[in-house]
Parts: structure tokens; C-alpha cells; sequence
């Protein structure tokens, strides 16, 4: 028995280190945007890695675009081929020949220090989501707004709604942080309360034998 406690107590210090390593290393982000001027929205998950002072590159996830005369269509992130060096653009390019360039880096808060021109998006940049083959109705969205004025640019082919979200307000735009437990972390709990439970009984049975 007591090898046995002895295990737990390793098997719970690994689990809070694994927990620690993972929280160092990818991080989930909810990402949410709507355009009622466009008549488009969307939300969706990102899975983000922490480049410091804010900025977060993004390195997988998805969205569930609504888009006039179609639906909620789901649609994948395009990775940027370039990381980890995510300062630097890749172009994009649907099938209807429109030309995307994005780089996968976003900021919390809007004003992060990391943040270039104060918005969650680049300028420069952006992030592409795609459908299962490259379309029409692929989504793209930057800090880019073709000096037109204060927003985000939303973009998804020609033929389909484009423009500033917000139609010239503040672009409604949301990408937050949304810490979610982690699979070490939800181990170790099992397993200390397993262990705990464990030392109770052993410390009964031998009270009860005195």
C-alpha cells in the first residue's frame, strides 16, 4: 500500500508538470464577428500559440460562417506556411481568383503592445477560411480596410457580400481567450481524489485494529 501512494504522488506531480507544459504551448481562443450591414456572421475556435504581449499566431480552427442566400457553412482555417515566422504573409486564392493575403496573427486586447496598427488583425495581414475545397464562399477577414474607414474587412468573393463589418462604425470583431481545462489537469484531479480516498481507508482500517 504504501508503494501504492507513493505512485500516486508521482503520477500527480507529473500531471500538474504535463499540465504546465501544455498551457505554455497552444491556447484556445474563441473567435466571433458580424456584419449586419453585409448581412454576414460567424462564429467559430482558434487554436493559438502565445508570441507575447498580446499577440497570439494562430495555428488551426474553424468557423461556422452564415452567408446570405446559402447558410452556416463550416469552414477551416488556411495555415500559414511560412511559421513560425508568422510576421511574414502567404497569398491565398479562391476559385473565383480573388487574392487573400494573410499572416494567422491576432492580438487581445484590440490595443496589445504586439498589436502594429491597434486592432486585432493585421493590416498587413489576416486570417483565410476556407471550405473543404477552395470556393466562392471562403472567408476572409483583416484589419485591412482600404482606407475607407475605422473596421475590419470582411471578404468572401465578388459575388458575395464584402466590405467593412460595421458599415463604418467600430467593426464588431471579437477574439477572446478562453482557458479550458486540460487533459493533464483533469488526470491529476481523478487521480488525487483516487489516492486521497485510498488513504482514508488504509487510515481507518489501522484505527480500527488499534
Amino acid at each position: 500500500m504504501k508503494s501504492f501512494l507513493v505512485g500516486c504522488a508521482l503520477v500527480i506531480a507529473a500531471g500538474f508538470a504535463g499540465r504546465g507544459e501544455a498551457q505554455a504551448g497552444l491556447v484556445t481562443l474563441n473567435i466571433s464577428y458580424s456584419g449586419p450591414n453585409l448581412g454576414v456572421s460567424g462564429t467559430g475556435v482558434l487554436q493559438g500559440i502565445s508570441a507575447g504581449n498580446g499577440e497570439y499566431d494562430v495555428v488551426s480552427g474553424y468557423i461556422n460562417a452564415v452567408l446570405p442566400g446559402i447558410g452556416t457553412v463550416h469552414e477551416t482555417l488556411v495555415a500559414n506556411p511560412n511559421a513560425p515566422n508568422f510576421a511574414t504573409t502567404a497569398v491565398f486564392s479562391n476559385t473565383n481568383g480573388d487574392y487573400f493575403t494573410y499572416d494567422d496573427r491576432v492580438f487581445i486586447p484590440y490595443n496589445a503592445s504586439a498589436s502594429p496598427d491597434g486592432a486585432q488583425l493585421t493590416y498587413a495581414g489576416g486570417l483565410v477560411f476556407q471550405t473543404a475545397t477552395p470556393s466562392k464562399e471562403d472567408v476572409y477577414l483583416s484589419a485591412n480596410t482600404q482606407g475607407s474607414f475605422g473596421g475590419y474587412f470582411y471578404f468572401s468573393g465578388y459575388d458575395r457580400p464584402y466590405g467593412v463589418l460595421g458599415d463604418g462604425s467600430l467593426g464588431t470583431l471579437s477574439i477572446t481567450l478562453s482557458p479550458v481545462p486540460e487533459p493533464a489537469s483533469i488526470v491529476s484531479v481523478s487521480l488525487a481524489a483516487v489516492c486521497g480516498g485510498t488513504f482514508l481507508l488504509v487510515r481507518k482500517r489501522k484505527m480500527a485494529s488499534v
